[in-house]
């Protein structure tokens, strides 16, 4: 429902869904900006919009309250306007488990027992007989599909086309010659410690421009100001990106690029998905279990005892300073293409 990471890690179990039940209707319940990135997704008949975040500013603003109550109320109707004779529950959360007693569903499944978060009386119904494990976030998706009785290969996931998303970039890009090395230096505010430092990224850029890369940065409006800083030490090396509206126009960028470097946030793993190669940056969280899933991936951890960590948060945050700019360097050398490639071409 929430974090464009997760939503991105359930696309391989719908691959493996789709492939199970050919004939089915698939409708997928996801917030808005989890929901425009997969709106249009081939595996999918409707996509259902849950406007959390719409409706709690709303309910915070003077004279709005009533149109969270609108908002709710339209969201539920669209909800249960369907019986469905399958339900997967893939988060594992008290908002998942509401929004799954909420649904007419006939049968319901989710992830053992052990493995969800809270609140698991929530969902009633049936789960796989044996925990998942350690496993990657999307392994762990596919074992819910599997117990269903899917038995293929574990599937790559994909994202919709966006083609128009693609063509409104294409011209912005075409006079650089080449595909730009895009880096990504931010991650939401809950997540703060898991960023690799301003400085590093600004050394980054430095020598990957005096390597012939052609040098963004993109950044969420609230992040515009510290990556400006960034653009400052780079000494002109690094510019800022095209501004996108949308995930799905983040989507386009990076699907139009060479290669994306970032910590472990939404467009690192939205770059694995749209199929460029990427370098993941990784402190806190194991990349076994969250790294990017691609075979066009390198990752660089923090090398300290206390890492990887379940900690929310951190005041000194040692291992992604560990990571040193030059160990960043080598994974672009083991998954870029070479400097001489040129911007990717239109898809038929």
């Amino acid at each position: 429902l929430s974090a464009l990471g997760d939503v991105l890690h359930c696309l391989p179990a719908l691959s493996a869904l789709r492939a199970l039940f050919p004939d089915a209707r698939i409708d997928w319940v996801a917030e808005s900006l989890g929901a425009a990135l997969i709106e249009g997704h081939p595996d999918l008949d409707r996509v259902i919009r849950l406007p959390r975040k719409e409706i709690a500013r709303d309910l915070w603003r003077p004279g709005v309250g009533v149109t969270a109550i609108e908002r709710g109320s339209e969201f539920l109707t669209t909800l249960r306007e369907r019986e469905y004779d399958l339900l997967l529950e893939l988060q594992g959360n008290l908002r998942s488990g509401l929004v799954a007693r909420a649904a007419h569903a006939r049968f319901r499944i989710g992830h053992h027992g052990s493995e969800t978060k809270e609140h698991r009386w929530l969902l009633r119904g049936s789960r796989p007989d044996q925990p998942a494990g350690r496993v990657h976030r999307v392994e762990k998706n596919l074992h819910v599909v599997r117990a269903l009785g899917f038995t293929g290969p574990s599937p790559t996931g994909r994202l919709p086309e966006f083609t128009e998303e693609v063509e409104h970039f294409r011209p912005a890009l075409a006079s650089l010659g080449i595909a730009p090395t895009i880096l990504h230096p931010f991650v939401s505010a809950f997540g703060r410690f898991k960023e690799w430092p301003e400085e590093r990224f600004a050394a980054l850029a430095r020598a990957l421009r005096a390597r012939g890369h052609r040098v963004w940065l993109t950044a969420a409006p609230e992040d515009d100001a510290r990556r400006d800083r960034i653009l400052a030490a780079s000494d002109g090396d690094a510019e800022p990106a095209p501004p996108t509206r949308s995930a799905r126009e983040l989507a386009a960028l990076i699907r139009l690029s060479r290669g994306v470097i970032a910590a472990d946030t939404g467009p690192l793993h939205l770059a694995a998905f749209a199929g460029v190669p990427v370098v993941g940056l990784f402190g806190p969280k194991d990349p076994q279990i969250y790294g990017p899933w691609s075979d066009r991936a390198a990752v660089r951890r923090g090398d300290v005892p206390c890492s990887p960590c379940t900690l929310r948060r951190c005041d000194h945050a040692i291992c992604m300073q560990s990571i040193g700019v030059e160990a960043v360097l080598s994974a672009v050398t083991e998954v870029f293409p070479p400097s001489e490639s040129a911007l990717p071409t239109r898809r038929e």
